[in-house]
């Protein structure tokens, strides 16, 4: 099998169980953020493809899950009788990415986009101090030759940038050469001129959902026009080809919808991240609320539809998502990543 339609068909599988007798060359991950935070989660490499798969140490009752288990040396990946993946190979996450300091400064947002666990999951409550001596450290000690910084919204946008501006900084003066990448929410062109000029070399704005329609359910308090806008300004302080931006898959849009999104973005040197909604017991109540139905999650064949679509406009456009050095582009673990995997 492909390693596209192989890391398709795992991401679409659900849950890995890794059995609690199963000894593991590396410690499980955890995300405070985004739609899958709170999970525990494990990145493999499988081929030339990685991949993170949300773990569960016991079955869920539903039928066969995906399982990881030791095959001499290394692991397969097995869902009942079937081997879905071979010579699996587990990889330290580090701070949340292989290879990348990337933490969530601040585990509070006064947002409550539906598919987001933030609002509601306990966090690890880290001063901005405490984070920086220890992104540090995994720089100075090699665990780490990149840093990407997310943050939640505790009070104001401005004041979030200003925290994370202020912690681009502190690394900066310490770590001269290091790439930094920067993930925040703001509509305010300032913000962003205050983040490059601290430091920062890549930026990711999220545009989260293919239409405005979908915007106004699934995160009321965002302004996607506004998004838009700075996503223009960011691709005029950073470079084209060094500004990002998550687009949800699974809210209920169309293929049409969402490669529309693409396009327009990667117009403006922009490039998309196709990212599967997940969906857990902290997201699934707000989830319905929002949309007035389950979401319906992508399966393997339209992950792979769209991100083969994507591809062509990312050539179409000069974009080249393996030049990022931080953030998810870099990382490649969470969707099908055009070039990377297919």
């Amino acid at each position: 099998m492909p390693s596209g339609r192989k890391k398709a068909t795992l991401l679409s599988s659900g849950r890995l169980l890794v059995p609690r007798g199963l000894a593991l060359p590396v410690p499980l991950s955890r995300s405070s953020a985004g739609p899958g935070g709170s999970a525990n989660s494990l990145f493999l490499r499988i081929g030339e493809s990685v991949i993170r798969l949300e773990t569960a140490r016991e079955p869920d009752g539903k039928g066969p899950m995906l399982e990881l288990r030791r095959s001499g040396g290394s692991f397969d990946i097995v869902r009942g009788r079937r081997v879905l993946a071979r010579d699996v190979r587990p990889l330290n996450a580090g701070f949340h990415a292989p290879g990348q300091a990337f933490i969530n400064l601040h585990d509070r947002c006064r947002f409550r986009c539906a598919f987001c666990t933030l609002p509601v999951s306990p966090g690890k409550g880290l001063p901005a101090e405490r984070w920086a001596s220890l992104i540090k450290g995994a720089l100075a000690s090699g665990r780490a030759d990149a840093v990407a910084l997310t943050t939640g919204v505790p009070s104001t946008p401005s004041k979030a940038c200003r925290d994370l501006a202020g912690m681009v900084r502190s690394i900066r003066k310490a770590f001269p050469g290091v790439p930094i990448g920067v993930e925040p929410y703001t509509v305010d062109d300032r913000d962003i001129v205050l983040l490059r000029r601290a430091g920062a070399t890549e930026l990711k704005l999220n545009i989260q959902c293919a239409t405005e329609g979908l915007m106004a359910r699934v995160c009321p308090g965002l302004d996607r026009a506004g998004i838009l806008r700075n996503l223009v300004n960011g691709v005029r302080l950073f470079g084209r080809g060094r500004v990002c931006s998550n687009l949800l898959v699974g809210l209920g849009e169309t293929d049409a919808e969402a490669l529309a999104a693409v396009r327009e973005l990667a117009s403006l040197g922009v490039a998309v991240n196709l990212r599967p909604l997940r969906v857990n017991a902290l997201n699934r109540g707000p989830l319905l609320r929002a949309l007035g139905r389950e979401p319906v999650l992508p399966g393997a064949a339209r992950m792979l539809r769209l991100a083969r679509a994507q591809k062509r406009i990312f050539s179409e456009n000069g974009l080249e998502p393996a030049s990022f050095r931080t953030m998810c582009h870099r990382c490649t673990a969470c969707d099908i990543e055009p070039f990377a995997d297919l």
